[in-house]
């Protein structure tokens, strides 16, 4: 196919309310493109509709953290009208979230919701943006609940328990969320820095390691709190120190600020330990 299709005339999405997005800019190939961000990019140069490949470019700019890049990727997803629109729209909502777009990421998930009302990604990726800010905590519960109800992938499952725990810790319900977090943190591996891990058992490792350090500080047992967190940092640092398709996937609600700011480890940790 010519590629002077690339560029397309801006209409209204009937989906999502975004303009259509001329996808030319986001398909040039630049020095810093990982394996499967250029390979996207080579595919949708012949062949702009490719959906696989707009799911891969999408997803190689989130790995970059180049979130609006990837919001870009989704709004043209949108507007051609690609068949899982559940997952376009909630990936959407999810790359909002970093841009604190709220309102916006918030009509996302929900609109997800409507189109599959069993998709748990979309209850989860809710209750983790008001987990991240300290918000709307108990319907952060309430959603992340029916995400370990609908998710039928067991390290999937571990991470929302983790964040449901999260979420019970920061509603001050201190011991429900040990026996919570505990209980997620039996059912995984404890070599963290084996560097064969699925995405989805990192962000579990993640997720329940981290929660646990802050339940641990808030129980006044520093040693605990630094073990655990002694054991996200040297994860996350051999997985940083990984080929970036090896560093796939660690986003989860807890190391978010960590992936942007490796430098502030102790500064999350001292934070905690503050009255």
């Amino acid at each position: 196919m010519r590629r002077w299709i690339l560029a397309v005339t801006v209409i209204v999405s009937e989906v999502c309310g975004v303009h259509a997005v001329d996808i030319a800019p986001l398909i040039v190939p630049r020095p810093f493109d990982t394996p499967r961000l250029a390979e996207s990019k080579r595919i949708l140069l012949d062949n702009p509709y490719d959906e696989l490949a707009l799911f891969g470019l999408a997803h190689g700019y989130h790995e970059l953290g180049m979130y609006p890049e990837g919001v870009l990727v989704y709004e043209r997803m949108i507007d051609i009208g690609v068949t899982r629109m559940h997952y376009v729209t909630s990936d959407r909502a999810i790359l909002l979230d970093p841009l604190d777009r709220l309102e916006e990421a918030e009509s996302g998930f929900r609109r997800a919701m409507d189109i599959l009302p069993t998709f748990p990604h979309c209850y989860a990726g809710l209750a983790t943006m008001w987990l991240r800010r300290n918000l709307r905590l108990d319907e952060a519960a309430t959603y992340l609940s029916m995400a370990i109800s609908y998710e039928i992938e067991p390290d999937l499952q571990n991470c929302y328990r983790a964040q449901l725990g999260g979420v019970r810790l920061r509603l001050g319900e201190l011991d429900e969320a040990m026996s919570i977090l505990q209980a997620a943190k039996s059912a995984i591996p404890v070599d963290l820095v084996r560097q064969t891990y699925p995405i989805n058992e990192i962000e579990a490792i993640y997720e329940v390691r981290y929660y646990l350090a802050e339940a641990y500080a808030r129980r006044a047992d520093p040693v605990a709190a630094e073990r655990e967190m002694d054991d996200v940092i040297r994860a996350f640092e051999s997985r940083m120190a990984a080929p970036p398709k090896a560093r796939v996937g660690i986003m989860p609600s807890g190391t978010w600020e960590m992936i942007e700011h490796p430098d502030r480890f102790r500064y999350l940790f001292d934070r905690w330990r503050l009255p």
